[in-house]
């Protein structure tokens, strides 16, 4: 492969528009989740009263809160990491679709 790429035509591949899709749809609601479930602990700690109240024993909704926020972070570590196999694939077609391009563009 050489180190010049017709990037527009490569945006036009299916494979590739496929890729774009999927990384799209798993990484923007995944983040939403993490910005928003991190932010409301801030939020409902600092403007409300609601997080004061004891769950557990002397154990507060805050605390639960946020040792959730430790549980959810390592269960998105988990899922990004077994989503990761999958975008693995996609890409390795992606480069597959990039190749046989390039070579019949040499060949033309």
């Amino acid at each position: 492969m050489n180190d010049e790429h017709d990037y527009k035509a490569i945006a036009k591949l299916a494979s590739f528009v496929k890729f774009q899709r999927q990384r799209i749809a798993f990484t923007v609601p995944i983040t939403l989740l993490a910005v928003v479930f991190y932010l409301g602990l801030p939020i409902l700690a600092g403007f409300t009263k609601v997080l004061t109240h004891k769950a557990i024993g002397d154990i507060t909704w805050a605390w639960l809160y946020a040792f959730a926020q430790f549980i959810m972070t390592w269960g998105l570590c988990m899922l990004y990491l077994f989503k990761a196999k999958s975008f693995d694939k996609t890409s390795a077609d992606v480069l597959d679709d990039v190749k046989t391009m390039e070579a019949a563009a040499v060949a033309a």
